[in-house]
């Protein structure tokens, strides 16, 4: 990752130790991770006890975080350059599931769930967005949530939810959902609804994994909500302000860890190719010194750079 001048030398510390760690425990086995999750989940735990997990958690609740955006994104690049899906756990147990509660001051949710995200032992968190039956439409704040198709109604002190997502990453891993809802599609922006879900809460079910391209490695499988109750408080904010504050952050933040996914894996097919350009050999020199070879090489280059940009722009609630 270039733009050497925003990093401090605390980041730069942290690029080296996970660019090491992924040429010495990654690499070697990457072809294998998709085949046995075994191996997956002890790097998982290697990387927790590196002391990434913690690193997104407050130190009031015994973590070294939060990260900064900046430090996210060099994780999530340097981790996806040997693996993808392993960049995607990561980060999403390195408190991006719990960071909407973090800015929202939800000291309920944190008091329970923060905890053992900072502890010694991989802590599945999940993002549960993507409705079955709406699609990519939950994504899109122009529909001011009538996309949502999951429904959060409130009776008494809990929430009723019903509806199912798809594709989250960790679905039936995770001990925490972090659940979009919608409590009326005819109020617009103040019907939508954040709503944290705990895994042992009853009429919580989950479908059979998935194989997600790009993604092989972690899993991703539907979640079913047939009334299921949550106490009142897990909800993020309240009415209109998880729409204003958070609900185009968690947007934003998905394109922004896109951007970081987008150019770890274009950083390893990069190094592939200088390396198969460098030992591969035509006309008695590399092919990587004859002219088209080399302006192939450049033109790969150009689009790297260009997701660097967008990979570092620093994300905050909107206001």
């Amino acid at each position: 990752m270039h733009l050497e001048h925003l990093f401090t030398d605390e980041q730069k510390a942290l690029r080296d130790m996970i660019r090491k760690f992924v040429d010495k425990e990654v690499m070697p086995i990457r072809e294998d991770l998709e085949k046995d999750y075994s191996l997956f989940e002890g790097l998982l735990q290697k990387l927790v006890d590196l002391g990434i997990q913690r690193g997104g958690v407050p130190s009031e609740y015994g973590g070294t975080g939060p990260y900064p955006m900046t430090t996210r994104g060099i994780i999530q690049t340097e981790l996806a350059r040997g693996d993808a899906g392993l960049a995607m756990v990561t980060g999403m147990n390195a408190g991006e599931f719990l960071g909407p509660a973090l800015h929202a001051g939800n000291k309920v949710v944190l008091d329970r769930f923060a905890p053992a995200t900072a502890g010694d032992k991989v802590c599945y968190g999940c993002l549960a967005m993507t409705d079955s039956a709406a699609g990519a439409d939950t994504e899109n704040p122009l529909f001011r949530g009538r996309g949502i198709s999951t429904r959060a109604k409130l009776v008494g002190d809990e929430w009723v939810i019903n509806g199912s997502k798809s594709w989250p990453t960790n679905a039936g891993l995770a001990s925490l959902y972090l659940t979009v809802c919608n409590t009326d599609p005819d109020v617009g922006d103040e019907g939508i609804a954040i709503i944290y879900v705990p895994s042992d809460a009853p009429g919580l079910s989950f479908g059979k994994p998935e194989t997600k391209m790009g993604f092989k490695t972690s899993v991703n499988a539907s979640i079913f909500f047939d009334n299921v109750r949550v106490p009142k408080e897990y909800r993020l904010a309240g009415p209109g302000q998880d729409a204003a504050f958070y609900y185009g952050g968690i947007m934003g933040l998905g394109q922004w860890a896109s951007a970081c996914l987008s150019l770890g894996i274009a950083k390893g097919a990069f190094e592939i190719a200088m390396e198969y350009t460098k030992e591969r050999k035509s006309g008695g020199k590399p092919v990587r010194e004859w002219s088209m070879a080399a302006g192939i090489l450049a033109d790969m280059v150009w689009p790297i750079c260009m997701i660097i940009l967008k990979s570092m722009v620093r994300l905050s609630p909107r206001k």
